[in-house]
C-alpha cells in the first residue's frame, strides 16, 4: 500500500505537546493544517506564527470534515473525545495523541470504526513520551495500538515520523496506551531522571523549567491505577492508596508546578549525605 501523505490535516489541541507537534508536522510536510482548540488564544498566536498553510477551525466537527486525517492532542475530556471522532464521518483515518484510559479509547475507536459502512474510518491510539523537549525538537516516541503487518502502517509511520524519531506498533487497538502506561517509569529513569545532572538535557537538569504539571501527573496515576484493576492486576495503589499518594502531593509541592519539584524540594534534601560517627 503507497504510503502517500495527505494533503490536508486536521487538528486538534495546541497545548504544551500539540503546539511544537504541530509545528513539526508544517515544517516537515507541504500539508495544509486545519486546526481547533477550546482556548481561541492559542489559535490566534498559533495561525500568527506559522506559515499561510494553517486554517482555523471554528470546531472540532469542522477539522473532521476539511482534512483526511484529524490528529488530537488534547482529548482529557471524554464527550470532546466521542464529539470529535464519532461525527468524523468523512476522516478515514484519526490519530490519538492523548493519554486517556484504554476502556474508553478502545470504545470510541469501535463507534468511529462501526459509524459508517461504506467507507469506514480506523481509529489509532498512538500517546507520546519524550517530554516538551522531544516534542520542540522532533524526537518523541509513538506507541501505536496498531499491529506491524497492519496495511496501513507505513502510512502511520509515514505521518508520525514527522514529529517523532521512534515509531512502534504495540499490537493492536489500546496497546498503545497500555505501553504508555505501563513504561512510564521506565522512561522517567533514563530521560528525564528526577536528579538533576543525571540526564544534561532534561528539564531537571536546567531548574524544571518547561516540565509535566502536577495535575496531569494526577490524571496519569489515575489511569494507570484503573488499567491495573481493569486486568485484576495488583498495583502500588495497593502499597499506598492512590487518594493519599496524591494528597501527599498535593501538599508538597504546588498545583501549577511540575513534579521535578517534589524531588527538589523534598527528596532531594532527604537524599543529601549526611556525617555519622562510627
Amino acid at each position: 500500500m503507497s504510503a502517500f501523505l495527505p494533503e490536508r490535516f486536521g487538528w486538534v489541541g495546541l497545548g504544551a505537546m500539540g503546539w511544537p507537534m504541530a509545528n513539526q508536522l508544517l515544517k516537515n510536510t507541504s500539508a495544509n493544517l486545519v486546526i481547533f482548540d477550546v482556548e481561541r488564544s492559542l489559535l490566534d498566536r498559533f495561525a500568527r506564527e506559522a506559515s499561510d498553510r494553517v486554517e482555523i477551525a471554528s470546531s472540532a466537527r469542522q477539522v473532521a470534515d476539511e482534512s483526511a486525517s484529524s490528529r488530537g492532542t488534547r482529548l482529557e475530556d471524554v464527550h470532546r473525545l466521542v464529539n470529535i471522532t464519532i461525527f468524523a464521518l468523512s476522516v478515514n483515518k484519526a490519530f490519538d495523541s492523548s493519554t486517556i484510559d484504554i476502556r474508553t479509547s478502545i470504545a470510541v475507536g469501535e463507534a468511529v470504526m462501526n459509524s459508517n459502512a461504506e467507507n469506514p474510518a480506523r481509529f489509532y491510539d498512538c500517546p507520546v513520551s519524550g517530554g516538551t523537549a522531544g516534542a520542540a525538537k522532533g524526537t518523541i516516541t509513538f506507541m501505536v495500538g496498531a499491529a506491524a503487518d497492519d496495511p496501513w502502517f507505513p502510512l502511520i509511520h509515514n505521518i508520525l515520523s514527522t514529529m517523532g524519531k521512534s515509531i512502534n506498533p504495540m499490537g493492536g487497538k489500546g496497546l498503545g496506551l497500555a505501553a504508555k502506561l505501563r513504561s512510564a517509569a521506565n522512561w522517567v529513569n533514563s530521560t528525564i531522571n528526577p536528579v538533576p545532572g543525571v540526564c544534561p538535557e532534561a528539564v531537571t537538569s536546567k531548574d524544571y523549567e518547561g516540565g509535566f504539571k502536577i495535575q496531569l501527573m494526577e490524571k496519569d496515576m489515575r489511569l494507570a491505577a484503573e488499567a491495573a484493576r481493569g486486568v485484576e492486576l495488583r498495583s502500588f495503589s495497593e502499597i499506598l492508596p492512590l487518594e493519599r499518594t496524591l494528597l501527599l502531593l498535593r501538599i508538597l509541592t504546588i498545583a501549577t508546578e511540575i513534579h521535578g519539584l517534589f524531588y527538589r524540594n523534598v527528596l532531594g534534601e532527604l537524599a543529601k549525605p549526611v556525617g555519622f560517627v562510627e
